[in-house]
């Protein structure tokens, strides 16, 4: 009995729990059908990418598309601010985050931070002058305003329309392969401005016009700035349309007293300030927050561009399991872009027009760009027509756009943006050993008599001082006519075994009249009549009579043709020079003496080697042909100066205007080594003949040497050069100083 109910016991507890197991079982299968059924009906995740400003910090947002590209994170929406709307703009359009890095990295980031117009564009007339100048103050209605040291970004706006060119037909921006937009700050009310329609060029140069980097931008009636002013991590641009914010920040921790020593430094922490709210609401809006750090990297440290890429990699890296889980709740990316264009493809444009009307006739614009339509152009070619056209200094701004017209055939939109002052007053300052101190004072006037003419006025006040007044029509090819003065007070002084004997006071005035042309901003043909009279007071009325005083007509021309890449220490390119001139002298301005003649030929190559070195070849042949000329129009050797004028020469060895004779052959080279930034160590020698007899001149074994040594610093205010320089034909060492550009 025990037995059976020991049984019965045990049969009940097993059935029992077989029960409770099957029970279990049961609602484990019903629990694991509703985590299943939740599963299916959840919809995947939309992304939001943004990108902060930062300038050149910003180009770290690559090494994050770079992370997103590898794990297949495509991002549906993308809003940027600066610098980090150029990166996510490009992102948006299909540019893979290698092409952006390389397309960044190929700019000149140099040119682009700076104000100065190309030398390659000046027109001929302006190379050589434009640099003289350290100050600016335009005149409007008559009045003086305040410097014009501003850069209007023509750089960065050239290459923001190549780099955009897909985007050219597109005015709104959620129609872009990835719906894009930034943001930008109204500088009359410093409300944050939403820019995702219009011209995406244009929305990319006003959200990175950063106060002293670039001037204010203007959209409409708008006027804009800096879009980091007001948010510098958008998230808002993008928060209502996606479930996941992922972005990478570079605003750096504020900046410490003894950390603050530039203005932009000071700019960027005050802007700091003004955003210090919305951004840590903005960037606690981001699931995923990169943040890269670069020590040394700031706004314009664009030298340290592949270091800044890199940490932007490094710090996404950290993030790549988070990245990888969010592209696993996406659907399956589909990475589309926009067609791009080989980088030597040619668009066959029938057309050029202004987008907007400028009161420029159509014949002038046409043959300031150069180009002749229709014709297959490349992008290169544009773009050199834009800057031929922003060289001539009318405009703040040239750029352009493609429109398609019917399949590779496009239509050019020229886009001039505010004319410049037609007035202006410019200051310079400069030192040198030969001519001393001098102040420079420039007035430039342009439709002085008629449209499209110019008057140049520039005056140098100082121990020695220098007049030039230069009056042309600006028709390049087309021949125009033009009227220069010149006047020089010089001191010049005789020698004697390599010591001054006499030194006299010289006065050189002279007026052209002139025919001029102009052939592609390079070559330049002038041919026409001079007046020149010459005056020498001598002390000591022993070399030169009293009351010396010459009269002179004489008969010009020269051809230049000039493709050096700039003006101070060029590094590449050729400038050739040739000027023949017939000299006629008269007594009382009615007898004439036979006339005599001058031809010089000069020549200059400079040529590049890796990123340091750079060297100048020179050589120049001078013959006097027919009777012998004046003391005047001798040919002068030496001093190391840059701006003589006649018939001297600088030559190394020598002191300025030293030697002389009536026909001379030189060769020299100069090595360069930049062995810092804008600081160089100069290497310079030069060989050559003076003789008064052209015979002599290649029989002649009198050969002339001299050696120089300079140290020079390209400051913002012009070469600061210190050198020393000797022959081998004598034993004195001279020392030679300039400051500041040469006038």
């Amino acid at each position: 009995m025990r037995t059976f109910t020991e049984m019965w016991t045990r049969l009940s507890a097993f059935v029992g729990g077989m029960g409770m197991v099957l029970c279990g079982l049961s609602e484990l299968r019903a629990q694991t059908s509703s985590i299943s059924d939740t599963n299916r009906s959840i919809q995947p995740i939309k992304v939001g990418l943004v990108l902060s400003g930062g300038g050149a910090k910003a180009m770290a947002h690559i090494g994050l598309l770079k992370v997103m590209e590898e794990e297949g994170l495509r991002p549906d929406r993308i809003a940027g601010t600066s610098m980090g709307s150029v990166v996510g703009a490009l992102f948006a359009m299909g540019y893979s985050a290698s092409r952006i890095e390389a397309e960044l990295r190929s700019i000149d980031w140099e040119s682009v931070l700076t104000n100065e117009r190309p030398s390659a564009y000046l027109p001929l007339i302006d190379k050589g002058a434009e640099e003289r100048y350290l100050i600016s103050f335009p005149i409007e209605d008559g009045q003086l305003k305040l410097p014009n040291g501003i850069n209007y970004g023509q750089s960065i706006l050239i290459n923001l329309a190549r780099l955009t060119l897909p985007a050219h037909d597109i005015r709104d921006f959620s129609q872009l392969p990835i719906p894009f937009s930034c943001m930008a700050t109204d500088l009359e009310t410093g409300a944050p401005v939403v820019l995702d329609t219009g011209r995406l060029a244009d929305a990319l140069r006003a959200s990175t016009s950063f106060p002293t980097l670039y001037s204010p931008y203007r959209i409409g009636n708008r006027i804009l700035v800096d879009g980091g002013l007001v948010s510098n991590f958008p998230s808002s641009l993008v928060s209502d349309s996606v479930d996941v914010i992922i972005g990478s920040d570079v605003q750096d921790e504020a900046y410490k007293a003894e950390d603050l020593n530039s203005i932009l430094k000071v700019l960027e922490q005050i802007s700091s300030f003004v955003n210090a709210a919305s951004y840590h609401r903005d960037t606690a809006m981001a699931e995923v927050l990169v943040r890269p750090y670069v020590p040394g990297a700031g706004i314009t440290t664009f030298n340290l561009f592949d270091s800044i890429v890199r940490s932007g990699y490094r710090a996404a890296e950290q993030h790549r399991l988070a990245i990888r889980a969010l592209a696993q709740r996406q659907n399956s990316a589909i990475w589309t872009s926009l067609p791009f264009p080989e980088n030597d493809r040619t668009w066959y444009v029938t057309e050029a027009s202004l987008e907007r009307e400028e009161g420029i006739p159509d014949h002038y614009l046409k043959h300031k760009l150069g180009l002749k339509l229709p014709d297959s152009l490349t992008l290169e070619d544009i773009e050199v027509g834009m800057n031929r056209l922003y060289g001539r200094g009318v405009y703040r701004t040239v750029d352009y756009r493609l429109l398609t017209v019917q399949g590779d055939s496009v239509e050019l939109k020229i886009r001039p943006k505010e004319r410049n002052p037609n007035a202006i007053l410019r200051f310079g300052l400069h030192y040198d050993i030969d001519f001393q101190t001098a102040l420079l004072v420039n007035f430039t006037r342009r439709d002085f008599l008629m449209d499209y003419d110019r008057l140049k006025f520039d005056v140098a006040v100082g121990t020695m001082p220098r007049l030039w007044i230069d009056y042309r029509l600006d028709r390049d090819y087309i021949p125009s006519i033009g009227f220069k003065l010149r006047a020089h007070r010089l001191e010049p002084q005789l020698y004697a075994q390599g010591k001054s004997f006499l030194s006299f006071d010289y006065w050189d005035v002279s007026a052209n009249v002139f025919f001029l042309t102009l052939v592609a901003n390079r070559l330049s043909l002038e041919a026409g009549v001079q007046y020149e009279n010459i005056w020498i007071d001598d002390p000591l009325d022993v070399v030169f009579p009293t009351n010396y005083q010459n009269n002179y007509l004489n008969y010009y021309g020269e051809l230049k043709i000039d493709f050096l890449d700039r003006i101070s220490f060029p590094r590449r390119g050729f400038l050739f020079k040739s000027d023949f001139r017939m000299i006629t002298e008269s007594q009382d301005y009615s007898e004439l003496f036979e006339p005599g003649s001058v031809l010089d030929l000069s020549f200059l190559q400079a040529l590049h080697f890796g990123k340091r070195w750079f060297a100048h070849a020179r050589a120049e042949l001078a013959t006097t042909i027919g009777p012998d000329l004046n003391y005047e129009y001798s040919l002068f050797l030496g001093g190391l100066g840059q701006n003589y004028i006649q018939y001297s020469r600088p030559f190394a060895g020598y002191q300025f205007m030293e030697l002389t004779g009536r026909n001379m052959i030189t060769a020299g080279l100069d090595v360069h080594y930049e062995f810092y930034k804008d600081h160089l160590l100069i290497a310079k020698g030069n060989i050559g003949k003076l003789e008064n007899n052209l015979q002599r001149l290649s029989v002649s074994n009198a050969l002339l040497d001299g050696y120089a040594f300079s140290y020079a610093y390209l400051s913002p205010v012009g070469p600061l050069q210190f050198s020393v320089h000797g022959s081998t034909n004598h034993p004195w060492v001279y020392t030679y100083v300039n400051l500041g550009f040469w006038f």
